[in-house]
């Protein structure tokens, strides 16, 4: 069995990075372990919120007893939460979320602090937003795009063949909010 999923993932290539989303559904910090580890084989990118964001000694557990990058924080509420995850070893990746860290202060504040940790960052949601801030921090990871919020804006986000975001060379955020979808 183990050579049929080794062999599966080898077939998506060695470009393709495989991220898996608890999404903090996994009511305890065993059960997530037990997951992890059934499918550590499989060459993870992350686990992400692998238990309830609200404890973070149960995501500090998680991420000693496992070997795949554990990414958190989306659920954090300012730079100090941030902090706590990193000392209590909770991450190997942080996500702020633009929105509930409080804006672009407070997410630069964050990323700051992990680049001290020589902990990556990654965004969450609000993608034509965090694409400026996640464009000037040395500890960027990934970019997550959702289209969640694509019709607000008067331009799409562009991507290249990789699917990586390109920062638009416009001034201020790089996107316009379309006023005709706020009319409605």
């Amino acid at each position: 069995m183990a050579d049929e999923r080794n062999t599966r993932r080898s077939g998506k290539g060695p470009d393709v990075i495989l991220l898996v989303d608890a999404a903090q559904l996994i009511a305890s910090p065993e059960a997530s372990i037990k997951l992890a580890r059934r499918i550590e084989e499989f060459e993870i990118g992350w686990y992400e919120e692998p238990v309830m964001g609200s404890n973070p000694h149960s995501e500090a557990k998680v991420a000693a007893a496992i070997n795949i990058p554990v990414a958190t924080g989306e659920y954090t509420y300012n730079h100090q939460g941030i902090f706590e995850l990193l000392q209590l070893k909770a991450a190997d990746i942080l996500m702020p979320d633009l929105q509930r860290m409080g804006g672009p202060t407070e997410f630069l504040k964050a990323a700051a602090i992990c680049e001290a940790f020589d902990i990556p960052v990654s965004s969450h949601v609000f993608p034509q937003m965090s694409l400026a801030l996640m464009a000037c921090v040395p500890n960027a990871s990934y970019h997550e795009y959702i289209n969640w919020f694509d019709a607000l804006y008067q331009e799409p986000l562009v991507r290249d063949e990789r699917g990586a975001s390109i920062v638009p060379n416009r001034p201020g955020w790089g996107f316009a909010i379309d006023p005709s979808v706020l009319a409605d």
